[in-house]
């Protein structure tokens, strides 16, 4: 039981054996910082729990991990508080780095569930593999605003049951292409979530091209001067 502990020094933790690092900090909920810079998670298959209660926790910077063999991230079931960052209601910043690669990962259930402060979560190196478990992953982050889940393909997931139940009704989600936007807006509509929006990523609207004038399009016209041919 850690639920008081307020401070640790991990800097001389050897993980790189480690398989299992699922609860590692579960109910934690005094401990204000974690210093894993030192981690190595190469062999980590399992991080469900990791961070769950761990309720003073500010910001998270998870930079150093590796998770290309990780295979759970999410909740033993969809009503379970025991996602990675399942109810860290005070967590309003996640830094995650290049070695998150996600590709492995069949169950995401709850990830970020009761995430009450997270403002903006960038998972734009996250891919999802088929039939992976989306169920309640942003259930009740209420002040999201901004959330990058563009490289991510929803073809074949079956299991996405409240994955934006109670998310800010307000908040923009950037997706990878036309049939993500169509997976998303449907997530966004059963919970409720009329007023949302979904904006693809890198897309250039037609509005926006045009708003630069017929000149701007001529091959041989430049920075507002004729070329010479």
């Amino acid at each position: 039981d850690c639920e008081s502990l307020v401070s640790l020094d991990l800097s001389n933790f050897d993980t790189s054996n480690v398989t299992n690092m699922s609860s590692m900090f579960y109910d934690c909920r005094n401990l204000a910082n974690i210093d894993l810079s030192s981690f190595d998670t190469l062999k980590v298959t399992n991080m469900q729990g990791m961070f769950t209660f761990c309720q003073s926790l500010i910001s998270l910077d998870l930079s150093c991990f590796d998770t290309s063999n990780v295979v759970v991230m999410g909740s033993s079931s969809a009503n379970v508080v025991d996602g990675m960052f399942d109810s860290c209601t005070n967590l309003n910043e996640i830094k995650f780095g290049d070695g998150w690669d996600t590709s492995n990962v069949k169950n995401f259930r709850r990830m970020f569930a009761n995430c009450e402060n997270l403002i903006n979560l960038d998972l734009s190196n996250f891919v999802i593999s088929d039939s992976a478990m989306l169920n309640n992953m942003f259930n009740k982050c209420k002040s999201l605003l901004s959330l990058n889940i563009e490289s991510m393909d929803f073809n074949n997931i079956v299991e996405y049951e409240g994955m934006f139940s109670l998310i800010n009704a307000n908040v923009n989600i950037i997706v990878k292409d036309n049939d993500a936007e169509s997976f998303i807006r449907a997530r966004l509509d059963e919970a409720g979530r009329t007023n949302a929006t979904v904006t693809i990523a890198n897309a250039v609207s037609q509005t926006s091209l045009f708003e630069l004038g017929p000149r701007e399009f001529d091959p041989f016209y430049f920075g507002g001067n004729p070329l010479s041919v």
